[in-house]
C-alpha cells in the first residue's frame, strides 16, 4: 500500500490521517462543523479533509443526513493498517538514528 499523506493544518499544526480516520470511528457520524470544532481548526479545514478523504473512498456521505459522513469499509480498512504501523514504528524506535540503540 502507498504512502498517505499527512494532512497539514494552519499554524504548522500536523493531524494526521490516522487521528482524523479515528474520529470518524469514534463518533460514527460527523459534519464539518463537528470535525472542525475536535480538532480546533477553521469550518474551511474540515471540509477541505472530508472533501479529500471522500475522494479517496475513506468515508462516504450519509444519504439520509446531508453534510453528514461516515467511515467506509476501505476507512476502516485504511485506519487498521495505519495503527499497525504506527505500532511497527513504535516498536522501531527504541533503536538509535544509526541502529546502535542510543
Amino acid at each position: 500500500m502507498k504512502s498517505l499523506p499527512i494532512l497539514s493544518a494552519k499554524g504548522g499544526v500536523v493531524i494526521d490521517k490516522t487521528k482524523i480516520l479515528s474520529y470518524f470511528e469514534e463518533q460514527e457520524i460527523v459534519g464539518p462543523l463537528q470535525l472542525a470544532n475536535f480538532f480546533g481548526m477553521r469550518y474551511k479545514w474540515a471540509t477541505r479533509r472530508i472533501e479529500r478523504l471522500s475522494k479517496q473512498g475513506l468515508i462516504e456521505p450519509l444519504t439520509n443526513e446531508r453534510g453528514r459522513w461516515a467511515l467506509s469499509v476501505k476507512g476502516t480498512n485504511t485506519l487498521n493498517y495505519l495503527r499497525r504501523r504506527n505500532e511497527d514504528d513504535g516498536t522501531r524506535k527504541g533503536i538509535g538514528a544509526r541502529g546502535t540503540g542510543s
